[in-house]
This record gives structure tokens, sequence and C-alpha cells, in this order.
């Protein structure tokens, strides 16, 4: 019967093992290196949520609020050519015709 140390050194001389144990320690490397790194860059991410910093949703939302800010002035403007009472009750410079309101509707011109 065979002792332990003997067998182990069996092993230890077969080519196959001979040929796999480079193959086996760099897959081994590879992915310990890989989880120690997704492991940092979470850690990273988990602190930024923390500090409520994250660059790429906030450079994704400020571009979103000067959109909104461009549609808000956009909207204001258009409002403001359209409605002439909301704050002063004055009506714009060109609703008069000769002392007289303009009217749009053909055939009421004496009004």
């Amino acid at each position: 019967m065979a002792k332990p140390h003997e067998s182990m050194i069996q092993v230890a001389e077969h080519q196959f093992f001979k040929a796999g144990l480079p193959l086996v320690t760099a897959a081994l490397i590879g992915s310990v290196t890989y989880l120690f790194s997704t492991v940092l860059d979470l850690e990273k991410e988990v602190f930024l949520m923390k500090e409520g910093k994250i660059p790429a949703i906030e450079t994704k939302v400020d571009g979103i609020v000067k959109d909104l800010e461009k549609l808000e002035d956009r909207f204001n403007s258009v409002h403001r050519s359209r409605s002439w009472g909301t704050s002063s009750d004055v009506p714009p410079e060109n609703y008069y015709n000769e002392g007289n309101p303009r009217n749009i509707l053909k055939g009421n011109h004496n009004r």
C-alpha cells in the first residue's frame, strides 16, 4: 500500500498536472483580480451614492434642466405674446387701430 506522501509525488510528476497547473493558477489569479477590482468599483459607487454625487447622472440632469429652462422661456414668450391681460390689463400697442379696437371678424368694422 502506497503512503500518502508517495501518491502526492506521483500526482506531482504526472504530465497532465504539470501542463494544467499554470493554466489553473492563471485562471485563479485572474478571477481573484477581477473580483477585487469589481468590489473596489462597487465600493466607490456606493460612496458616491451616499454622498449624492453621481457624475453621470448629474450631467444628464443638468442637461435636462437646461432643456426645461429653454422650454419654459419659450412657453413664457409665447404666453406673453398671446395674452395681454395677465398682470396689468393693458392691451398690446397694436391692439388699437386708429383709436378703435380692431376687429378681426369680417363684416364687423363698425363696432
